[in-house]
């Protein structure tokens, strides 16, 4: 069975050190984004990522996704203040994301991928919600030792998990070197 990371130490997730080594804003700049699109972040948390992505998304909507309930709490608990009118939060089993098939025009997935233990069909579930030609973002640590982080033998390296997305239908996988502990691959549906 996969690592999950357990909601009693949420406040990691949006820690400031967190932000030192992470800069949501920065990974945002790297994605294909534009204000129009409807995009989710799938594995949302307490918005680390998702403040970011709706205040881009001026245009467009955010689907704040979590199979935990307190983690979707919290994210809106974050995100309520600035009164977006088109962030919607939703509740999912891991393997049924409760959004309609290529409805999105992109997909970010922040440091779940390592927690599914069917990585190929979860992705093909998950690439059904892209539009033709919809973006797909993965953000992984690095498999090595570090003082943080899920354990080692759950880790992907990078050209596995460029493996992965590929066997579930996705092209076009650039990676990119986000720090010491972390990589990002982008690609398209």
């Amino acid at each position: 069975m996969a690592h999950k990371f357990d909601p009693a130490k949420m406040e990691r997730l949006t820690s400031d050190e967190r932000r030192l080594t992470l800069d949501p804003d920065r990974i945002i700049s790297m994605l294909p984004l534009r204000p129009y699109q409807d995009v989710a972040d799938i594995g949302c948390g307490p918005g680390f990522f998702s403040l970011p992505f709706a205040k881009y998304l001026y245009d467009g909507s955010l689907y704040a996704v979590d199979t935990s309930q307190e983690m979707l709490d919290a994210c809106q608990k974050r995100l309520e203040p600035f009164k977006f009118s088109k962030v919607h939060y939703i509740k999912s089993q891991e393997y049924d994301i409760p959004l309609e098939d290529a409805s999105l025009d992109g997909v970010f997935l922040a440091f779940v991928l390592h927690e599914v233990d069917d990585r190929v069909g979860f992705l093909v579930k998950l690439a059904e919600k892209l539009k033709p030609s919809g973006w797909f973002v993965l953000l992984e640590w690095k498999k090595t030792e570090t003082e943080t982080g899920p354990p080692l033998k759950v880790r992907l390296d990078t050209d596995e998990a460029r493996s992965i997305l590929a066997e579930a239908g996705l092209r076009g996988l650039t990676p990119h070197d986000m720090n010491s502990d972390h990589y990002m691959i982008v690609g398209r549906k």
